[in-house]
């Protein structure tokens, strides 16, 4: 009898699993979806016929607006942190679902649960009145009509915006970049991460437990000078300086926790509030390129964290007044191996070397394209980068040039004719908008020069100089998402990211053919975020990409 019932007990499992198969669900779903339908239709008409049948029918949709909301599509939202849960999950659910229905959703649906229980506690009190008192509740609720109107208007509104959070995230897929192949830091220290500088703010890539994710910083949720970012740097210690048109931000994870502090015209002494180029010294001091000069910001505070505080130490600035500047508008600022500080802008390039103990600071040389017999192509600098041969690169509105520079000569060498190298059209395959806004090297030597008109790439191992020079533009699907390219950086698994006018890219030499990866901003997360900033973990906050950094501990 045993040996029956447990045979019994192993068919019905067997059948039961059977039906269950994905097979033979997907025969069966349509049958169960219209039977479950014409017996929803029949009992809602059947518990109609009767004032307490309307009652509890509503509490019935209640219950199951309830069930939908918080428990079946917030499983569908929020995928599991744990691997293998995360893994049945998907395989259960499906991952294009979770993706277009995130947990905003959910808040939708928790409103749609009051509304259908209000509802249903209003009918089941009608059902358990007489006439006479169900007429004078009406006359009380018009006379408190007038109380409840301003309250409706903002519930309207509430509703609205919520709907409006759940849009943006539902609309549009997520855009989050693949982490680079390097080790993650440990927990308890600052993180390394991917900083994207933005005209609205800044956006983070970190690796976190369930992947790679952006977190968005912006005013009013951080004590940012000002929202548009025209440079991000990174320090000893996991430090990032962040520039902007307000002046100066000190991010800080040293004592695990968030330390922002601040330096501006008014607390800090900067010549100038906008803040164009930024460079950070191994010592950990800031040096700024202004549009009225230059600075170097000191600021290495010892405390816990103090938010949007002004930063305590030193700030000396360089103006007309104190230093023989070409011009005060400084756009860029590069600090070298040997800790000199080079500045360029709109009347060439003048280097500083800092004060040490027992020498005072001195300005080496200035020169621009005058002083150097067209060597430099043109008198403004938009950036300056040192590339592997130790030779200074400067991206002007006419082209590039080289600069190698003399250790044992005040002047650096730089009116020696045979010590430049110029690159500018006719002879070079720079775009028709030659204008050299961004400098970067990758580990074979290869040179990219970001323009106006998409990006050049110099690859002096060649041996025809025919081929030394590649465009690489804004055509095809894996081209550039727009031609003005304002940063390029080089990641630590050797990818190329680009940051343009018209989003953030990213280009794998390894893998030429893959061409350009293009990561933009959502319309409807960009506005949507400062109401909901979590929408800004799955894009970049704006499309302006004006400066790229790579931080570690």
């Amino acid at each position: 009898m045993e040996q029956l019932s447990t045979r019994l007990l192993s068919l019905a499992d067997k059948v039961w699993l059977r039906l269950l198969s994905p097979s033979t669900m997907r025969l069966l779903a349509p049958v169960l979806g219209v039977a479950i339908c014409f017996a929803g239709w029949g009992l809602w008409r059947l518990a109609g016929r009767t004032p307490f049948g309307r009652a509890v029918r509503w509490w019935t949709v209640a219950a199951g607006a309830a069930l939908f909301a918080t428990g079946v599509l917030y499983q569908l939202a929020a995928i599991p942190d744990d691997a293998e849960a995360r893994a049945a999950a998907r395989e259960a659910l499906g991952d294009g679902l979770a993706t277009r229905l995130p947990p905003s959703l959910a808040l939708v649906g928790a409103l749609a649960v009051v509304v259908a229980a209000v509802i249903a506690a209003w009918r089941w009190r009608q059902a358990a009145t007489t006439p006479l008192e169900r007429a004078e509740l009406a006359q009380t609720w018009r006379s408190a009509a007038r109380l409840v109107r301003p309250l409706a208007g903002v519930a309207v509104a509430v509703a609205l915006a919520a709907g409006g959070a759940a849009v943006a995230a539902a609309s549009g897929p997520a855009q989050v970049p693949a982490w680079p192949s390097v080790s993650s830091p440990a927990r308890g220290t600052a993180e390394a991460s991917l900083w994207v500088g933005t005209g609205a703010g800044l956006s983070r890539l970190v690796a976190t437990e369930s992947g790679p994710r952006w977190r968005g910083l912006a005013r009013p949720h951080v004590p940012l000078p000002a929202n548009q970012v025209t440079a991000v740097a990174g320090g000893p210690g996991g430090v990032v300086w962040i520039a902007t048109h307000g002046g100066l931000a000190r991010y800080s994870e040293a004592g695990g926790g968030a330390e922002w502090q601040t330096a501006t015209v008014e607390n800090a002494g900067l010549p100038y509030p906008t803040v164009l180029g930024l460079a950070i010294d191994r010592r950990g001091v800031a040096w700024a390129a202004t549009g009225a000069g230059g600075a170097m910001i000191d600021r290495r505070p010892a405390g816990g964290p103090a938010e949007g505080r002004s930063l305590d130490g030193t700030t000396q600035a360089f103006t007309s007044l104190n230093a023989p500047l070409l011009h005060q508008i400084l756009d860029a600022v590069y600090v070298d191996p040997q800790g000199r500080v080079w500045f360029g802008g709109a009347g060439g390039v003048n280097v500083y070397r800092p004060e040490e103990p027992g020498r005072p600071g001195e300005w080496l040389t200035g020169f621009n394209r005058y002083s150097t017999n067209g060597a430099l192509p043109a008198h403004q600098v938009h950036t300056i980068f040192q590339d592997s041969k130790g030779r200074m690169w400067f991206g002007t509105p006419e082209g590039a040039a080289t600069f190698l520079p003399s250790s044992d000569q005040f002047g650096l060498g730089a009116f020696d004719p045979a010590r430049w190298q110029t690159f500018a059209p006719p002879g070079t395959a720079l775009p028709d908008k030659v204008s050299v806004h961004a400098i970067a090297e990758d580990r074979h030597g290869r040179i990219y020069l970001g323009t106006k008109g998409g990006v050049a790439v110099l690859d002096e191992a060649q041996g025809d100089p025919q081929r030394r020079w590649r465009e690489m533009g804004t055509a095809g699907p894996a081209g550039l998402p727009h031609p003005w390219v304002q940063a390029l950086l080089l990641g630590p698994d050797g990818r190329v990211w680009a940051g343009t006018h018209g989003g953030l890219s990213v280009y794998d030499p390894a893998r030429p053919q893959d061409g350009w990866q293009t990561y933009r901003a959502h319309p409807w997360r960009r506005w949507m975020g400062y109401l909901w900033p979590a929408h800004w973990e799955q894009n970049i906050i704006n499309d302006d990409v004006t400066s790229l950094a790579w931080t570690k501990p």
